[in-house]
């Protein structure tokens, strides 16, 4: 353990007010039995599932998603937000406000306001910490109630639910506290980490598998702050090291055993780059880049395979994996592979690819344009450019999908556009 850093014993006085909640039956421990098993049936489950053998795959992208439909929302920084799909309800969480709307319709069933939130889900609980000078607040929702409890929490910095209870950090004086508490209020650990110099308006808490990962960026240029603290007892895991894409999805090593943890709470293990689209994961070559190359390597021997060059200053990004083809970005210019021999199939110029990024069959879609974002198609194995469809009227947005819709937040409002 570091020096900043000190455990405490779950007896020891706490400074800090237990989260109070209502008698939701999700809150109950037999209402929690309830809830996890029913999480479990429908594919949600707290452990990963099956292991991923596809990363952005979905049904059918031969013609463009149409639009489900397109609700006005009073919201302002969605482009900072959060999206999440569940069963019934959609939810767009922004800064000052969140909304659950219908699924099916966009008409809206819920709406919480507060300043400056920002918020955490599982399964179908929501928790979002709200701060405003010296003010802060914990505030507890779920994905088809919206608020069921508000409670003041001088300090509280984030939150983030897990098993009934809610994980949460503080600051007071310098000093950085998580802590987990039980679905009966009971106080389960403590980690205290003293002079962390963070930016707390981006502080963020996640669970991934056995682990509580918080993590901000300085508020002096220097390195991101991380911890990675043990589940079950807060100890912290030293070994491990984790970094969060835009997508909310976590890469993490332990100790150079590395997975990639999707929204879902599936593991994927990873060797070499991560490409967002793959429809063979686990089953192709290792890839790895330098500036102005891309390497294919064996995954069972470690041999070099191919190697790819194009000659410019940065590293090439691959992009999609795609039966047989590859994609990749590098300098204004997108390149297709063989995949088996690393051989150019054509080249054309373009855009850097922004996600939300899909694949199916022949066919990869990935976001392009700043002031009007569009979801294009194209034809992996020619590069002709299939559709494109506007789905923002703003450079930033937020989004959620769950691999048939896909739901986009902006200061105008929420859409739900359905994919194949």
């Amino acid at each position: 353990m570091d020096r900043g850093a000190q455990e405490f014993d779950v007896e020891a006085p706490v400074p800090k007010d237990p989260p109070r909640r209502s008698e939701h039956p999700a809150r109950s421990a037999t209402g929690f039995i309830v809830l996890a098993l029913a999480l479990i049936a429908a594919g949600i489950a707290i452990v990963p599932d099956q292991t991923p053998t596809e990363r952005g795959i979905v049904a059918n992208l031969e013609s463009p998603p149409a639009l489900v439909w397109e609700t006005p929302l009073n919201s302002s920084h969605a482009s900072s937000g959060q999206v999440w799909i569940g069963a019934e309800v959609i939810v767009a969480a922004g800064t000052n406000s969140v909304h659950g709307l219908d699924l099916a319709t966009g008409e809206p069933v819920w709406e919480v306001r507060a300043p400056q939130m920002r918020c955490a889900r599982q399964g179908e609980d929501i928790t979002c910490a709200s701060r405003q000078g010296t003010r802060a607040e914990l505030i507890e929702m779920t994905m088809n109630e919206g608020e069921i409890a508000r409670t003041a929490q001088t300090g509280l910095v984030a939150a983030h639910p897990h098993d009934g209870g809610v994980i949460t950090a503080f600051e007071e004086s310098g000093t950085l506290t998580v802590m987990r508490w039980g679905g009966s209020e009971e106080h389960l650990w403590s980690y205290d980490v003293a002079g962390a110099q963070v930016d707390l308006e981006a502080f963020t808490l996640a669970v991934v598998d056995d682990l509580v990962l918080a993590q901000a960026p300085p508020v002096e240029p220097g390195p991101m702050f991380f911890r990675a603290l043990s589940l079950r007892d807060g100890t912290h895991q030293e070994q491990v090291r984790a970094m969060m894409t835009y997508a909310g999805e976590w890469l993490v090593d332990r100790d150079g055993d590395i997975s990639w943890w999707d929204q879902a709470g599936r593991a994927t293990p990873v060797e070499g780059m991560v490409l967002p689209v793959d429809d063979a994961l686990g089953s192709g070559h290792v890839l790895s880049a330098e500036p102005g190359e891309l390497r294919a390597r064996d995954d069972a021997d470690g041999a070099e395979v191919w190697t790819f060059t194009t000659d410019d200053l940065s590293a090439p990004s691959p992009i999609a994996r795609l039966g047989q083809v590859l994609l990749l970005w590098s300098d204004q210019t997108l390149y297709a592979l063989d995949g088996a021999d690393g051989s150019l199939l054509w080249s054309r110029p373009g855009e850097f690819p922004w996600c939300p990024c899909y694949g199916s069959g022949r066919v990869a879609a990935w976001i392009t344009g700043e002031d009007e974002p569009a979801l294009s198609g194209i034809d992996v194995t020619t590069g002709e450019e299939l559709w494109d469809v506007q789905i923002a009227d703003f450079r930033r947005f937020s989004y959620g999908t769950d691999g048939t819709l896909l739901g986009v937040f902006t200061v105008s409002g929420l859409s739900l556009w359905s994919l194949g």
